[in-house]
């Protein structure tokens, strides 16, 4: 999240066009809720992968 905030931090400043503000920010908060969707599923993959050394494969719904 620390990454999402320099990157949004970053865009919004003066080096950005103000009217790409809205859309920056919209874009940053997409990024984060993504993030959060994905994260404990990378997180149990990797938890797994380093018990077993390898990932099992799971069926996708």
């Amino acid at each position: 999240m620390f990454i999402a905030w320099l990157v949004k931090n970053d865009l919004v400043s003066k080096r950005a066009l103000r009217s790409d503000k809205s859309d920056i920010e919209l874009h940053v908060e997409d990024s984060l809720q993504n993030y959060l969707i994905l994260e404990p599923v990378i997180t149990e993959r990797y938890e797994e992968w380093k018990r077993h050394g390898k990932l099992k494969q799971k069926d996708v719904q």
